[in-house]
């Protein structure tokens, strides 16, 4: 296996922990049933929406993902 393709797997490796993990997961949603672990960073980083949803002036905290 080359380098090249060593360093491929070790990131797949890595994006498979943060996506399928709920290991290092800091926040959970209520998805149709199901609960889909995430990061807050992560979605801050890539949506305005969740910037201002975790860190705007009264942030989230404790939410009940079934929405009760």
């Amino acid at each position: 296996m080359s380098l090249e393709d060593s360093l491929r797997s070790l990131s797949l490796d890595y994006l498979n922990l943060l996506i399928n993990g709920q290991a290092f997961s800091d926040v959970v949603f209520s998805v149709e049933g199901r609960l889909v672990h995430a990061h807050r960073c992560i979605l801050a980083a890539r949506s305005l929406f969740f910037r201002k949803f975790f860190c705007g002036p009264d942030p989230p905290s404790g939410l009940d993902p079934s929405g009760n």
